[in-house]
């Protein structure tokens, strides 16, 4: 009779060692690949619907967080007109708004600078005395 003899792995601490820390590579990499594969575009939209006028803002973000807002806001015919009351606050999840402050360029047209204290999603609320809108802004990576 013949008689087969299986090889198996031996469990040495080297191997297991060898194994942990392959599993804590491929664990770290699916992690870090997490914010990556759920990115939201921060682009806000080329226009708003407040009442009867329109809202178009343009938000510019520069490397260390910098960040200018300017509005410019249109009547249903898409004549610029000045909007009063006007608020602006920048505000992340979590945190407390902070009011922006605007200075009226020309006739409807406002602009404000500032700074985002952390990379991430920042929301601008725009607020008058017939509606409110919201618009992302924000950073990727650090600054």
């Amino acid at each position: 009779m013949l008689h087969q003899t299986r090889r198996t792995l031996a469990l040495t601490p080297k191997f297991l060692g060898l194994a942990g820390a392959a599993v804590t590579l491929a664990l770290i990499a699916v992690f870090m690949s997490v914010p990556f594969l759920v990115r939201r575009d921060l682009t806000p939209a080329s226009a708003y619907q407040i009442g009867a006028f329109t809202a178009s803002p343009e938000v510019r973000v520069f490397p260390n967080g910098t960040y200018l807002l300017t509005l410019a806001f249109t009547d249903g015919a898409g004549k610029q007109i000045d909007v009063e009351p006007l608020s602006v606050t920048v505000q992340m999840a979590g945190m407390e708004p902070n009011p922006q402050e605007l200075s009226r360029l020309a006739t409807g047209l406002y602009r404000g600078t500032g700074l985002f204290s952390m990379p991430g999603r920042w929301i601008f609320t725009v607020r008058t005395a017939v509606g409110s809108v919201e618009i992302p802004a924000g950073t990727s990576g650090s600054f």
